[in-house]
């Protein structure tokens, strides 16, 4: 839908998500928020949760777009032990993980349990950050889709 911008020009309105932040990291939490605020696409509603319990408590208690878990800081849990856990809890919400350069085992790891996609630390921005949860979102509506039509009954 668009709507006119007071100026003349039509704007087109920002499609509502919301993100649950997983890191320990006040600072990393402000930076990611600050990035989505530019979003030129998204209005971005952000939670955080610093441990696996307060993810698991918000992800029952509310519905999100998408997770950006930061692998970078320590946590009670591995980025391994969470993508797990959210398998074994049948947590269906893509997922994207923000790491550190060289953190291949990781990325291996993750690619094997499902993850959406990753961010390095290196490219982190607002540019990158919105193209990436476009396509995680883009990516897990066609993966319900099809997901969808294999479950329907054949005529």
């Amino acid at each position: 839908m668009n709507r006119d911008n007071g100026k003349g020009q039509e704007m087109s309105e920002k499609k509502a998500v919301r993100v649950l932040i997983m890191t320990d990291c006040p600072n990393d939490v402000a930076v990611l928020q600050a990035y989505m605020s530019d979003f030129h696409r998204y209005n971005v509603e952000t939670k955080c949760a610093t441990n696996i319990a307060q993810a698991l408590y918000r992800l029952r208690n509310g519905r999100f777009s998408l997770i950006i878990l930061d692998s970078r800081h320590p946590s009670d849990v591995s980025p391994k032990e969470v993508l797990e856990t959210f398998q074994e809890c049948k947590v269906d919400v893509p997922v994207v993980i923000i790491t550190a350069g060289g953190d291949e085992q990781i990325l291996a790891e993750g690619i094997k349990l499902g993850f959406f996609d990753y961010i390095t630390d290196a490219e982190l921005n607002t540019g990158v950050l919105e193209k990436t949860v476009q396509k995680a979102l883009e990516r897990y509506v066609q993966q319900a889709k099809h997901k969808y039509s294999e479950e329907m009954p054949k005529a």
